[in-house]
């Protein structure tokens, strides 16, 4: 795959999951009530036509190199070698729910914990971690086993109706994951395989191994396809 803008980590883990989500809402989905009418957006919700919805934002922890002073090698398309930087992050991904009632707000919330919990229960929960695990530039993975609330709220709508209350509830995961990335210009790339090279000077580019615990590795005098 060619490269991509640099910006596009923190964009493309926002976009990969708002994305993920949208594929569960679908004609299919069990409730008719949310098949194809449930908002998925990184905006906050400023008109009733926006309801129900749900936001989603990646909150950052750490950024780090893959290892100390780590560096890769790749070819550029053209017969050279480029150097690229291997990097590894972490944060939580939050889904917030604006719902103008508290029954849409408590199914939609019992909906997102059955997609990050139960992750085969229906077709959409499947797509959406077949678009979670698929990404092209992120190598991301959500954590499933572990789901942290804020609560129920009930808040006034953000126009000017003092007749209507907006319900909102929000469920946070942890998420883990990495990327690569031109050291010259932060952009992202994609790896296609993977050259086998020796430890040391001297030595033949390895080709297999006679160790019956090694049958099925796919060695290569010259690649690795991943």
């Amino acid at each position: 795959m060619p490269p991509i803008d640099a910006a596009s980590y923190k964009v493309g883990v926002k976009n990969e999951v708002v994305d993920a989500l949208r594929q569960v809402f679908l004609s299919d989905y069990p409730d008719p009530e949310f098949a194809n009418r449930v908002d998925i957006s990184l905006e906050y919700p400023l008109e009733a036509i926006h309801y129900p919805r749900v936001m989603l934002s990646f909150n950052e922890g750490d950024i780090h190199i893959a290892g100390v002073g780590h560096r890769e090698l790749t070819d550029d398309g053209t017969g050279h070698d480029q150097m690229i930087a291997h990097w590894r992050f972490d944060g939580s991904v939050t889904f917030a729910i604006y719902a103008l009632t508290n029954l849409d707000r408590d199914l939609l919330s019992s909906a997102i914990v059955n997609i990050i919990a139960f992750h085969g229960a229906t077709a959409g929960n499947s797509r959406f971690y077949t678009e979670i695990f698929n990404s092209e530039y992120i190598d991301m993975q959500l954590g499933m086993d572990k789901i942290s609330a804020s609560g129920d709220q009930v808040e006034d709508v953000p126009w000017d109706d003092p007749t209507r209350k907006q319900y909102t509830a929000s469920y946070s995961v942890p998420i883990i994951g990495e990327f690569y990335a031109l050291r010259d210009t932060g952009a992202l790339v994609t790896i296609d395989d993977v050259e086998i090279y020796p430890y040391r000077d001297g030595q033949p580019l390895p080709t297999g191994s006679t160790d019956p615990r090694d049958i099925g590795v796919p060695w290569q005098s010259d690649s690795v396809d991943i």
